[in-house]
């Protein structure tokens, strides 16, 4: 043990002696891991407001998102507390492992910097998440996470409205935020607040509080694809409720009633959404002085480059991860989740890709419980969203797998108590036979 430590030692001591400023990330990587290890509950939790802190962190090196710095660290957190033996949770992690295999395929005929680092990025932004959201379930922090979340999301909602009237309800761009990314984190605390509120423990006045910020939040943000996906979202949630009556019973009708009564603002917050959508498309995008750069025909040219380019020649294996970071591409990144993994991941890409979208689309579909339910719409929506925007991003993509995680860590509990009750039945079923005879 004395010599890989020592060893560990003369090879930092080495690089801070040729780059010192090494010194400050070994001190701050170091105490990071410290508290990791300490207060993991603090760590694991702070992971669910962290979706909105897209500022870079680090030197040039390590740079990274604030996102992805808080998911490497909550990983190393959530280790010892994430039910690995769960069946569910195992069949997830192999699909995102097998996904992340087929990306590293797709870098060997087209090897960059950039491809390799994305691999690793990828695959941290699908498996991380989802072990920080599945250790808080054995942990019982759920509500702590989610509550969070939602508190931040409260926060980045006033500020996005404050922001659009002082520009004269211009886009707005709180804390330096996208737009987009402020309305995909606003849809997901949104589907979150009506689909599970009893687990937010929160009274009635104040779901429709915080549910009313959030959704003036959302209209603020004048995020087009993300406001339709939200919509499309709840009209499908809507008609699953009204056609399966028979789940909710017992706890889950009292979690129902909450969900019915935010019903008019939810319709209210639909209409909006779907009014600042045209309206915003009409005055901005039909301009024809305006009509070659605007959102759908710069979209257009786009997929035409991606998809002639850049998949086309490399139907199989596609033409790279992150292609569109090349200097001598012609085009930028394709904002549309199927048309962007095809050109980066080819076919292969595709299905892999598609493989582990059935996998999770199945396994929360099996859990019948609210949480599981909002993670699944979460999912859905975050997809349609990626139909015209980007998925693989930080912060909006981070937030989904977290949402995912939580409700496979709920589900593991409960699994464990459920077979811990069985064992306690069929074991005083035991005693009182033997006491019978």
């Amino acid at each position: 043990m004395i010599v890989p430590v020592a060893g560990a030692q003369l090879a930092l001591a080495t690089a801070v002696a040729s780059r010192p400023a090494l010194a400050l990330v070994a001190v701050g990587g170091g105490a990071a891991l410290a508290t990791a290890l300490v207060l993991p509950v603090v760590v694991l939790v702070s992971a669910f407001p962290a979706t909105y802190a897209y500022w870079r962190v680090g030197p040039g090196a390590v740079d990274m998102s604030g996102a992805d710095a808080i998911t490497y660290l909550g990983l190393v957190a959530a280790a010892p507390f994430v039910p690995w033996r769960n069946r569910t949770l195992q069949l997830v992690l192999a699909a995102a492992a097998a996904y992340g295999v087929v990306l590293a395929a797709s870098v060997i005929p087209s090897p960059s910097e950039r491809a390799v680092v994305e691999v690793a990025h990828r695959t941290l932004l699908i498996a991380g998440p989802i072990c920080i959201g599945a250790a808080l379930g054995p942990l019982r922090h759920i509500t702590s996470a989610v509550r969070a979340f939602l508190i931040a999301s409260v926060v980045v909602a006033t500020a996005t409205v404050l922001t659009s009237v002082a520009n004269g309800f211009a886009p707005p761009y709180p804390f330096g935020m996208h737009k987009n990314a402020v309305g995909s984190l606003l849809a997901t605390a949104l589907l979150l607040l009506v689909i599970a509120p009893g687990r937010l423990r929160w009274r009635r006045n104040t779901l429709v509080v915080v549910g009313s910020v959030l959704g003036v939040g959302m209209l603020a943000s004048q995020s087009r694809g993300a406001s339709i996906a939200l919509v499309i979202t709840f009209s499908l949630w809507s008609w699953r409720e009204s056609r399966a009556p028979a789940r909710a019973s017992g706890k889950r009708r009292g979690v129902a009633g909450q969900a019915a009564r935010l019903a008019p603002l939810l319709l209210l917050v639909s209409v909006g959404l779907m009014a600042v959508t045209f309206l915003t498309y009409a005055e901005s995008d039909l301009s024809e002085e305006t009509a070659q750069f605007n959102s759908l025909n710069s979209r257009l040219e786009t997929y035409d480059y991606a998809i002639e380019e850049v998949w086309k020649p490399n139907i199989v294996f596609g033409g790279g991860l992150r292609w569109f970071t090349d200097p001598a591409s012609l085009a930028g990144v394709p904002h549309n989740l199927l048309i962007a993994e095809a050109s980066e991941t080819g076919i292969l890409g595709l299905l892999a890709l598609g493989g582990l979208l059935v996998v999770l689309g199945r396994g929360l579909g099996r859990l019948r419980s609210d949480i599981g339910d909002a993670a699944l719409f979460i999912l859905v929506q975050r997809l349609l969203d990626a139909l015209l925007g980007i998925l693989w991003v930080a912060g909006t993509g981070t937030a989904v797998f977290l949402m995912i995680g939580l409700a496979l860590g709920d589900a593991a509990v409960f699994a464990q108590q459920r077979t811990g009750n069985d064992r306690r039945a069929a074991t005083e079923g035991g005693r009182l036979s033997a006491a019978a005879r």
